[in-house]
């Protein structure tokens, strides 16, 4: 995970390089309990590989659905092999995104849970990523049934493989219809594709609103330990200073008592 994430911050991705701060601002085991710990440094981190993955694969399938396209255009592509094919690819986009709200879910939930731990410690961000993540969900679920709306499909369908072969199959009847089944598929990728992006950099602002929570957390318990080490320094002088001081003036004291007597 992390030497994927070393590849991104060469790659110049974003993400990726926000993610290397949070590393590099890693409190150690005995700050855990006061600010941001290694269990949400690794769930972040996670977090940010998974979308990272999702769009590269939809990447894919978008190029894919291209290639199909093509195909059909030169008359490549039988019926039956349109239909494996075009099936295959739509089941495993569905599964991306299934898993593209099922990541703003859990971001979500795990927002609920940051906040809950640190905001009576000064977590307060500007903008509530927990319903900004709740908001994302609805809006990829409305943009892809705008694309489904064109084969009579529901987004719930998606997840269920026989309304998926029960379309294509009547969808490959004709020709017209094969290539409107791939134009759609390439709709649903294109539209995740989009949605992706928008989660990322929703992601980037809510894991910068939390990277600087964790600075500022941390440079708190800098100057407490520092001043802590110069009031503990400055105890052990003074102690010091005063035994010795109080010992010699007792014993002038005490000498010129003797002088007199």
């Amino acid at each position: 995970m992390v030497g994927a994430l070393r590849e991104g911050v060469r790659k110049g991705t974003a993400v990726a390089a926000i993610a290397g701060l949070l590393l590099i601002g890693q409190p150690q085991p005995a700050h855990a309990s006061a600010i941001v710990g290694a269990t949400e440094i690794t769930q972040l981190l996670n977090h940010v590989e998974l979308i990272l993955q999702y769009e590269q694969q939809v990447q894919q399938y978008i190029t894919q659905f291209k290639q199909f396209e093509n195909e059909l255009k030169q008359a490549a592509m039988l019926p039956q092999q349109f239909m494996n094919l075009t099936h295959s690819q739509m089941v495993g986009l569905a599964n991306v995104v299934g898993k593209g709200h099922a990541l703003a879910y859990n971001m979500s939930n795990f927002d609920d849970v940051f906040t809950s731990k640190f905001s009576s410690i000064g977590y307060t961000p500007t903008q509530n990523f927990s319903q900004r993540y709740q908001t994302w969900s609805q809006t990829s679920h409305d943009s892809v049934q705008g694309a489904l709306d064109a084969v009579n499909l529901q987004s719930s369908d998606m997840n269920d493989e026989e309304n998926i072969i029960d379309s294509l199959q009547s969808q490959a009847q004709t020709a017209d219809g094969q290539m409107q089944a791939v134009q759609v598929g390439n709709q649903i990728a294109a539209a995740e594709a989009d949605q992706l992006i928008k989660l990322r950099q929703l992601m980037m602002s809510d894991m910068q609103a939390k990277y600087a929570y964790q600075q500022q957390q941390q440079q708190q318990q800098d100057e407490q330990q520092k001043s802590m080490g110069m009031f503990q320094n400055s105890t052990v002088f003074i102690n010091n200073g005063g035994i010795h001081g109080t010992s010699g003036g007792s014993g002038s004291s005490n000498n010129t008592t003797s002088g007199s007597n």
